[in-house]
């Protein structure tokens, strides 16, 4: 039977999986990122009963995930939450349901295999597809700061072209 871990981005697509699919495994954390009330809280609720099971990561596979994340450079924009699912992904063999191009583009470096549920996700694998980049005068940082040592505006994480 196949085994899926469901992102965030996976029951707020709309048509959350169905339990038929395999084995759900949804990260703890999700639970916190959904409204308490709501469709899509029914939804997960549904998901829930029907037999997804709620767990948590071990250390070693959240230690596996944050140092791929590192190494794409997507760590600086990913939620613990995130580094569950991948971490998930890893130690269950399961196929990562996310709409999420941050936990896609770490997951293929990882190996594990995802599926997109309402995007049309990654086609490539990404190593460092982000820089800072001042609001004001253009000038790019390699790091994260909060404003422009030259003209003082903030610094926004971009996508490096």
């Amino acid at each position: 039977m196949d085994a899926y871990v469901l992102d965030t981005s996976a029951i707020l697509a709309g048509t959350p999986p169905s339990p038929s699919l395999g084995t759900l495994y949804i990260p703890e954390g999700v639970l916190g990122e959904i409204a308490i009330e709501g469709p899509t809280r029914r939804a997960l609720d549904f998901l829930i009963e029907a037999g997804a099971k709620v767990v948590q990561a071990p250390a070693g596979a959240l230690r596996q995930a944050r140092e791929a994340a590192q190494a794409t450079g997507d760590l600086p924009r990913m939620s613990e939450v995130d580094l569950t699912v991948l971490a998930l992904g890893l130690e269950r063999k399961a196929t990562l349901l996310t709409d999420d191009y941050r936990i896609q583009n770490v997951a293929r470096r990882l190996g594990i295999p995802f599926r997109a549920m309402a995007q049309r996700g990654i086609t490539e694998e990404r190593h460092h597809a982000w820089v800072y980049r001042c609001a004001g005068c253009k000038r790019v940082y390699p790091t994260a700061r909060p404003d422009c040592d030259v003209c003082g505006s903030i610094v926004k994480q971009v996508r490096a072209r």
